[in-house]
């Protein structure tokens, strides 16, 4: 794994993939982003617009 696991995660980490070989552990990791692949960005153009929820930033005198 690159980049390290958040410390709130680590624990449930360590507990889903305990007693499995390397190769489990690709495929249960593998299982999980085909799950929640609709959760992840395909490209820069598909996050960050939505009409879904409209919000005020109060920017002061700006």
């Amino acid at each position: 794994m690159d980049q390290p696991i958040p410390d709130h995660l680590k624990d449930l980490s360590e507990k889903s993939v305990d007693g499995q070989s390397q190769e489990q552990k690709q495929r249960t990791v593998a299982a999980l982003l085909c799950k929640f692949g609709g959760a992840f960005s395909k490209n820069e153009w598909d996050v960050g617009l939505t009409n879904v929820a409209e919000h005020s930033i109060d920017t002061g005198d700006a």
